[in-house]
């Protein structure tokens, strides 16, 4: 089972495609209050589900200091027997890997996560460190230019192309075409050897059912994300997806009802689609 915990709602970025930016990010706790929650709920999910893939996220976790990440490992290796992996999304630029990572360092990776300005970017030399395992590429229309030099100057880390498709809580994005979806087919095919499978078989999905049925039907709720839990601690939430279109309130009576989870509406981003089809745990409607 994957865990995602949302632990604060800070960013050092300002990304266009962003589907936080309009989320409400008045709601403050202390570390310490944030701690407690993220151990009390943690427990709850290793109690339930025995073993967990436990993911970590913000905003962005470079703002969360040395001192709050040393006493979130504490916290976590108090679990590690039932932890098997731990990934962290960053995008790197203040990201500080001084933090003890104690007895689950070997479980820990990272994901180079957020850009819309990938003209240029060679990961290793950018951030002058081989610390990624991944990275998460959120492409925009406008980026699609760029996309084939950026593959060849990065063969070496795994990449996963996401599409930025306009949805609920985003402003100022370009929905892709038809045209744009075989370009980027295109290129994703010429560079294989360090794309995500899952990337070319989801984008290649949306864009046949775009081909065949239009925007319109491609729209559709998702079905029942069984493999995923989304925990917000900020605005104590659990997402069904990270659109962050519909949540219930984190209780412990609701966490592990899949049948509210179940009632809840996505957003309408046609790349949330394509991820939950092949991308993700779940399956979609369409």
């Amino acid at each position: 089972m994957e865990v995602t915990f949302y632990l604060n709602k800070d960013c050092n970025m300002n990304c266009s495609y962003c589907n936080q930016k309009k989320m409400d990010k008045e709601h403050k706790k202390t570390d310490e209050q944030l701690l407690i929650d993220f151990e009390k709920w943690l427990d709850e999910c290793i109690k339930y589900y025995k073993n967990i893939d436990l993911c970590l996220c913000g905003g962005e976790p470079g703002v969360w200091g040395i001192n709050f990440l040393n006493n979130l490992f504490k916290i976590i290796n108090k679990y590690s027997k039932n932890i098997n992996s731990i990934l962290m999304f960053t995008n790197g630029k203040l990201f500080n890997l001084g933090f003890e990572m104690g007895k689950v360092i070997d479980k820990v990776t990272y994901s180079w996560h957020c850009t819309d300005k990938i003209k240029d970017v060679i990961l290793k030399k950018e951030y002058q460190r081989d610390v990624y395992s991944s990275a998460v590429v959120i492409l925009t229309k406008n980026e699609i230019q760029y996309l084939d030099k950026f593959l060849k100057d990065n063969k070496e880390i795994g990449i996963n192309i996401q599409l930025a498709q306009k949805s609920f809580y985003t402003e100022g994005v370009e929905d892709f075409t038809l045209e744009d979806y075989n370009e980027i087919i295109k290129i994703l095919r010429n560079n294989k050897e360090n794309i995500s499978t899952f990337s070319i078989l989801a984008i290649n999905a949306i864009r046949n059912k775009l081909r065949i049925k239009g925007a319109d039907d491609i729209r559709r709720t998702c079905n029942n994300q069984s493999g995923q839990l989304l925990i917000d601690l900020v605005e104590d939430r659990i997402y069904k997806c990270c659109s962050y279109m519909g949540y219930i309130p984190l209780t412990s009576e609701n966490l592990f009802r899949k049948d509210e989870l179940n009632k809840i509406s996505c957003g309408d981003c046609i790349n949330g689609i394509a991820y939950y089809m092949y991308g993700g745990s779940a399956k979609c409607q369409i």
